[in-house]
């Protein structure tokens, strides 16, 4: 089975908020790859704001094993991503 996600990274300086859009079928390697990207955008501020929506995501093949992987992965760079 093939899954396919992509995402949109969306800034809004002045309301110190970033929104990171998904679709597709959610993966544990697209969303770390995602978080990646964000953190090493020179845009990217530990204390901004983010939403993530998953709305036009399907979460059917995200397993507990992918949201352990993604978690982990989150906790490693806490203070990569500040209190936003």
């Amino acid at each position: 089975m093939i899954l396919f996600m992509w995402y949109e990274t969306t800034f809004a300086p002045k309301e110190r908020l970033v929104t990171l859009t998904t679709h597709g079928d959610l993966t544990a390697e697209r969303l770390i790859e995602m978080l990646t990207k964000l953190l090493g955008d020179p845009r990217w501020e530990p204390r901004l704001n983010t939403l993530v929506d998953h709305r036009n995501s399907s979460p059917e093949n995200f397993s507990l094993n992918d949201l352990n992987q993604v978690s982990q992965w989150v906790i490693a760079h806490k203070e990569r991503f500040g209190h936003g």
